[in-house]
């Protein structure tokens, strides 16, 4: 993999993913000696969305979110300054039924999006507004726990001035609230260059931000909405363009359908790797049951 990496590099950038299947990958430890050679992501995941944890070394979680939701696509950490260029995902034990990692080529999103919006993400750029909140308060639901991540579990540290320091180095703005949560927010591009094609991509993830995602089911959509309308809880996401004002609601239901259309999904065995080119590919989970572990490092 070092002495071909850059070849490596092309073809998915090109392809937008690989999976190499057959390879004697059977453990998180070949699984970093496959990617030694890559340079991890300076600060890691510090900051992010996903309730995951740790396996060893830079490798985590995959997500610990509930099996029933569907993790719906997205760009690893596009709501951050800092982001991975690559991802890689193995499949250490693939789950009974579902569970894919699925995938689609954002290189299609730009073509056939409506042109106001288009216009409008390149022209002002995105705005994220993600809270965090306090370890101590919960919304009495474990999902809606894991969607509204807390501060301690986002940033693997319950002190405070630690976290000002990892959101100062990543450039984001900050501000603890009266209920203990935080507060980032990010003024960012919604297009970025990619590395290798130099071409300008859609890049952000204001579809998984919007006020009512399809990443739940329509029972916690609605339980989420009677709780933060009466909770004195700040909301965990919201997303303007970078002015400051709304993107319109059927605008976002494009980039929803189109997703959909544009999802390609295979099932794991045991042993997989997948790379995922970052901005060229956007990648998501689908509900699954029983055991499943699959596990993920970001890069560069």
């Amino acid at each position: 993999m070092a002495e071909h990496a850059e070849a490596f590099d092309r073809v998915l950038a090109d392809a937008g993913a690989i999976v190499l299947r057959g390879f004697p990958i059977r453990s998180t430890d070949d699984f970093q000696l496959l990617t030694r050679h890559l340079p991890p992501l300076e600060m890691g995941y510090a900051g992010g969305n996903a309730p995951r944890a740790a396996v060893k070394g830079n490798v985590m979680e995959s997500t610990r979110a509930d099996p029933s939701l569907l993790i719906y696509l997205h760009q690893e950490m596009a709501y951050n300054p800092q982001y991975p260029s690559r991802i890689a995902f193995l499949c250490n034990v693939a789950s009974e039924t579902g569970g894919e990692t699925i995938i689609a080529d954002v290189r299609e999103i730009e073509k056939r999006l409506p042109g106001e919006l288009v216009a409008g993400v390149k022209a002002l750029g995105i705005r994220y507004i993600r809270n965090f909140r306090s370890a101590d308060r919960s919304t009495g639901n474990k999902i809606m726990d894991d969607f509204h991540n807390s501060w301690t579990g986002a940033f693997k540290t319950e002190d405070k001035h630690e976290v000002e320091e990892i959101c100062a180095a990543r450039g984001v703005d900050y501000s603890w609230q009266p209920d203990g949560s935080l507060t980032l927010v990010s003024d960012l591009p919604g297009f970025r260059t990619h590395p290798i094609s130099g071409n300008e991509v859609w890049f952000n993830q204001m579809h998984t931000m919007a006020l009512k995602p399809p990443v739940i089911t329509v029972e916690m959509d609605q339980a989420m909405e009677d709780f933060y309308s009466t909770s004195d809880m700040t909301r965990p996401y919201t997303v303007q363009y970078g002015d400051g004002s709304p993107i319109p609601l059927e605008l976002l239901q494009a980039v929803y359908a189109l997703f959909d259309e544009l999802t390609v999904g295979f099932r794991w065995q045991d042993g997989d790797v997948m790379f995922v080119d970052n901005l060229h590919t956007a990648h998501g989970r689908n509900p699954f049951t029983g055991a499943r572990d699959v596990q993920v490092q970001v890069f560069a």
